[in-house]
């Protein structure tokens, strides 16, 4: 497939990016650069189109590739196609417990990594020098995959990795969020040589994301100077974690369900149209699972490819991976409110915020009752994410902030 010259980046509504990465990764002029969480660029362009065909935000067909890499436009309308639905655990108890969840991710690397299957996995660690950021890596040992658990609740640009691709031997792991599964999968579309290099995805679930000024929010509530911090984690202290911090002097916590508020007020605009929760495009999916009562964390894994299933048993198979069956209905319920909200709502929301772009095909037998919670839901978030209200939020006390999303998270999971 070729792309087609006629479009730029300057031609990307800047409404529809991402952060994902893609368009810088991919610019064989290197014109593209990072600025504070906005993709600019720094010097002329040639017009070779490839930002622009490639561009995630802008359009990505789900029945399309669908048909392209699993070969059927029926799959699950909650999930995505699948070919298994486990739950499980890194078999290495120190891995586990330093986990957002059980540490499946991490497991599936190690085993890729030492049976020599993988060169290097693109990770997202955080940052030597500055260790308040996020910086995607490429680990090479197993010291620097465990280096990159636990998620990180912030807006990185993964598929930048790709121009360092450019000059790499190799075959290498990727794990990354939907939308930067999305434009990889557009990379192999295009028939890229840089994504020929990517052996396998691991997607992970994602309800939202937020934009740094989420964790600046924080920060600025505890007192911290970010210059003084000399650790922080985004799911830190054990399962189920929550926002850590340390510093030369102190150490800071607030549990987990602080992001019930925190996240949907610095939600990038984007990211309120996406409508792909469980990586629905990824070779093998993860996130977490909140049906498990044992005080240990525990991942959900969808099997979605062949090679994604050849994967798992062989991580199963020599005790990288511990697992369990999973329950369709398990899964969905754990998850029943972001399924409901990304799934049922995205076209309601898509009209509100003007954002129309290629989505999965609406569902037009909906309930009267779901299609007005899509209108309430999309206006409540644009109020949420509005200038005057991060404004006003600001002044609000962090222990009724604390409080208000404890609230919240016992109610989203009551099933």
């Amino acid at each position: 497939m070729t792309t087609q010259p006629s479009h730029n980046f300057q031609d990307i509504d800047p409404r529809h990016c991402t952060f994902c990465g893609t368009c810088i990764g991919i610019c064989p002029q290197d014109t593209l650069v990072v600025d504070n969480e906005r993709v600019s660029q720094i010097s002329d362009c040639k017009n070779c189109g490839l930002c622009f065909n490639l561009c995630p935000g802008r359009s990505f067909d789900f029945n399309q590739f669908n048909k392209q890499l699993f070969d059927t436009n029926e799959c699950d309308c909650s999930i995505g196609f699948y070919r298994m639905i486990v739950r499980g655990y890194s078999s290495d108890e120190r891995i586990r417990s330093n986990a957002s969840s059980g540490g499946a991710v991490t497991a599936l690397l190690l085993y890729l990594m030492e049976k020599g299957l993988i060169d290097g996995a693109i990770i997202v660690g955080m940052s030597s020098t500055e260790p308040f950021k996020p910086e995607v890596k490429i680990a090479r040992n197993r010291e620097e995959i465990i280096q990159g658990s636990q998620s990180k609740y912030c807006l990185v640009p993964v598929n930048a990795i790709i121009r360092k691709l450019r000059d790499e031997k190799g075959k290498f792991a990727f794990v990354g969020l939907p939308c930067h599964i999305h434009g990889l999968r557009k990379l192999q579309q295009f028939k890229r040589p840089e994504s020929e290099k990517i052996f396998i995805t691991i997607g992970l679930f994602c309800g939202f994301n937020m934009s740094f000024g989420g964790t600046e929010f924080i920060l600025k509530k505890l007192g911290i100077e970010k210059n003084d911090i000399v650790d922080l984690k985004y799911r830190g202290k054990g399962y189920p974690g929550g926002f850590f911090v340390k510093t030369e002097e102190k150490e800071y916590f607030l549990a987990k369900h602080i992001y019930n508020l925190i996240n949907p007020v610095f939600i990038p605009k984007r990211c309120l149209v996406c409508n792909d929760l469980t990586n629905e495009f990824a070779d093998i999916s993860v996130g977490d699972i909140w049906k498990k009562s044992d005080g240990k964390g525990w991942s959900s894994i969808i099997i979605r490819t062949s090679l994604g299933q050849k994967v798992f048993t062989g991580a199963t198979q020599h005790r990288y991976l511990i697992h369990e069956e999973l329950e369709y209905n398990d899964l969905i319920s754990s998850h029943h409110h972001l399924i409901q909200y990304k799934k049922m709502h995205i076209h309601t929301r898509s009209n509100i915020l003007g954002l129309n772009l290629t989505l999965s095909p609406s569902n037009e037998n909906l309930k009267y009752s779901t299609r007005i919670a899509g209108y309430f839901y999309g206006c409540l978030f644009l109020v949420l994410t509005s200038s005057l209200f991060r404004a006003l939020f600001s002044f609000v006390p962090l222990w009724f902030i604390d409080r208000s999303a404890r609230f919240v998270n016992n109610r989203i999971r009551r099933v």
